[in-house]
Formats: C-alpha cells, structure tokens, sequence
C-alpha cells in the first residue's frame, strides 16, 4: 500500500464571498470541518490542511484535526499553495498527494478511498476527477510529479499538469461531488440542496 498524504488546500480570502468561507455553516459542522471530517475517514492517510489568509481566527474558531501548514504567501493563488504544501510532504517521503479544497462539501470519504484504491492499484500515476467538461481536483499525483508541482506559483491550480501527462491520468467522472463553493448564492443553494432547507 502506497503512503499517500491528503492535502486540503484553505488558504484563500473568499473574496467573492465577503466572509472567510472556511467557517460558512455546513450542517454541524463548518465547511473547514467537512472536508477535514471526509478526509479523516480515509483510512492509511496522513492529513494536512494549508491556511493562509484569516489563519489565525480559522484555527481559534475550530480544532483542526489535522496538521495545519501555514502558507504566508498565499495572496499568489491557488498554485502557490499547492508548491508550499508539497514542498513539505516532500520531505516527508510520501508516494503520493491526493489534494482537495475545502470549498467541495459534496466529496465523500468514499470517493476519496475510490481514487486512493485506483492509485494504489499502481497502473496510472495521476487520479483526477472528471466533471462540468473539465479535469481537476480532488485528483491523486504520485511523487514523480512532486517536482511540477513544486513549480506552481499563481492562481492557477494542477489542472495544465494533469493535461500535459493525461496518457498517465485515470479519471473519475464526479460532476454530482465537484461543486465549488465560491459566492453566497452558490452557498445557499448547496446548503438548500444538502440540508432541505428553505
């Protein structure tokens, strides 16, 4: 079995939100919360969350059960803090990352174990998640791409690496899991569609 390290990327301000989303309301639970909850249920992993901006009242509002990795340039995107996470699992000489957002609170920890179980089959070396006509995460990268990953260092996510390296990447179609939380409506309308609200 490969040691695989999940990677919850948290670092961003919710511009578009008004509000640190990562303390939005998800149930009982925070959306921070609900990705750390899904990620700990998978079993053989170790878990690690990137904070950035408004760390310091995310980690007095909540108990992270997970490793918490502050990022202090997290105002250059989504990619910078992929490169910072993986340039610490990297010492820690895991097989492989599989990162998520915290902004995706329809991921399951059962999906999670579905690309964790296809990576450790050991056939492909990048497990991605198939939805909306685009390839993204959660996605799975063996340490072979730890280096491209390290080189990351705007908004932009993994998303051209998978491209560049798709004869290597197995897909999961997950358009019903992969809804990204980024305004107040989108908000309420996930939360309405998750908890029946009105």
């Amino acid at each position: 079995m490969k040691k695989v390290a999940i990677l919850i990327l948290s670092a961003g301000a919710s511009k578009r939100m008004g509000t640190p989303k990562q303390l939005l309301k998800w149930g009982e639970e925070t959306l921070l919360e609900n990705a750390v909850s899904t990620a700990v249920n998978v079993e053989n992993t170790s878990l690690f969350v990137v904070l950035g901006a408004n760390a310091e009242l995310i980690q007095q509002k909540i108990t992270l059960n997970a490793e918490a990795l502050y990022h202090k340039d997290w105002e250059q995107g989504l990619g910078s803090s992929i490169a910072f996470g993986v340039r610490t699992l990297q010492k820690l000489d895991f097989d492989g990352v599989l990162i998520m957002l915290a902004d995706q609170p329809f991921v399951t920890s059962y999906y999670l174990k579905e690309l964790i179980n296809s990576f450790n089959s050991g056939e492909k070396n990048i497990i991605a998640s198939r939805f909306a006509g685009s390839v993204g995460v959660p996605a799975i990268f063996s340490a072979e791409y730890f280096e491209d990953l390290k080189k990351l260092d705007t908004d932009t996510g993994a998303k051209h690496i998978i491209k560049a390296h798709f004869q290597d990447v197995e897909t999961f179609q997950a358009d019903d899991l992969v809804i990204d939380i980024d305004t107040v409506e989108t908000y309420k309308r996930a939360y309405k569609i998750k908890f029946n609200t009105d």
